[in-house]
């Protein structure tokens, strides 16, 4: 059951976002994926993506325990991601337009945040693309169980390779 609210982030949200990124990174690097963020993003990558108007928070559900906070956090793209021009591998489909989600991070105390992020974009456009790093587990298992298949290999900007998902609505 999906005890969130999606809405998007406002500078007032920008220091619990920090805490968010700071305290995923921490988490990554306890399950040995030192190298997927480092010490991306930036507060100023937080402040631009509030300032595109891209950048979504999950709130708790009026009714629920902690009613209002902030849970979790993504970035939905709706236009191309250039890094996905050049795949090692096939999208589902490569013609009709996507979403693009990036930067889920949870807050690590509650279940189900990037479930509710898939979900979210997938209600709103037919095909949704995601990319993570291939020691990022707990990220492979959340696309796989939300039903993304699994593409090929993308270079990102700072040439690394990521592991590429699409979900196609059928």
């Amino acid at each position: 059951m999906n005890n969130y609210d999606i809405r998007l982030a406002t500078y007032d949200d920008l220091d619990i976002l920090d805490d968010i990124f700071r305290g995923a990174r921490a988490y990554m690097r306890k399950l040995g994926n030192a190298d997927q963020w480092k010490a991306y993003p930036l507060l100023e990558d937080i402040e631009r993506d509030i300032r595109t108007g891209l950048c979504m928070v999950l709130v708790n559900r009026k009714g629920t325990p902690d009613a209002g906070e902030i849970e979790g956090v993504f970035f939905a793209q709706n236009f191309p991601e250039p890094t996905y021009d050049k795949i090692d591998g096939k999208w589902v489909d490569d013609e009709q337009s996507y979403i693009t989600i990036h930067r889920i991070a949870s807050r690590g105390r509650k279940q189900g945040i990037s479930d509710a992020a898939f979900a979210w974009c997938k209600e709103r456009a037919d095909s949704v693309r995601v990319d993570t790093h291939r020691l990022n587990v707990p990220m492979i298992r959340a696309i796989e169980r939300n039903g993304f298949t699994y593409c090929g290999i993308i270079i990102i900007a700072d040439g690394t390779p990521r592991l590429a998902y699409q979900w196609v609505k059928k």
